[in-house]
């Protein structure tokens, strides 16, 4: 497995989470780098971070290992509730979301016993929204359940 933690190196990380109540499949679209036009005080990635550029290619192959590999070997008592786009970053700056969505639903598709259920979720602050509605129109993808974090503390960076 390439993850090693939400700040970490790998784009597909799993975490036992309080806000799906079970197993998330986390995607971080910006392995490389923080990438976020806020710089909010509570944040849990640090600035400075370094790795892979973000890849169709790398978020397709560690979806598969996840499903062949890590899900049964390390969590087959848990459901997977969610496949969650957060990250390193604000998910809706990345010219990536689109595809990586559509891969993540191809593999809802492929392991329905694993990921049938699961929710696209995604973690966002909100200020890419109205893009990212418009283009779920323009798409025709599925509308799934969106967090939005908004504090005030918040700047824009």
């Amino acid at each position: 497995m390439i993850h090693e933690t939400p700040a970490g190196k790998g784009v597909v990380y799993p975490v036992v989470s309080r806000r799906s109540s079970g197993l998330s499949l986390g995607v971080n679209l910006f392995p490389q780098a923080k990438a976020c036009n806020f710089d909010c005080p509570y944040c849990e990635v640090p600035p400075g971070i370094s790795g892979p550029a973000f890849s169709l290619d790398a978020l397709a192959s560690e979806l598969e290992a996840f499903f062949n590999k890590e899900y049964p070997s390390a969590w087959p008592s848990y459901s997977l509730k969610d496949i969650c786009f957060s990250g390193n970053g604000e998910p809706t700056l990345s010219p990536y979301l689109f595809p990586a969505l559509e891969l993540c639903a191809q593999s809802r598709r492929s392991y329905p016993e694993i990921a049938g259920k699961s929710a696209l979720v995604l973690i966002t602050n909100a200020t890419g929204f109205g893009a990212w509605a418009n283009l779920q129109r323009e798409k025709g993808f599925p509308s799934g359940p969106s967090w939005i974090q908004a504090d005030r503390l918040c700047t824009r960076q």
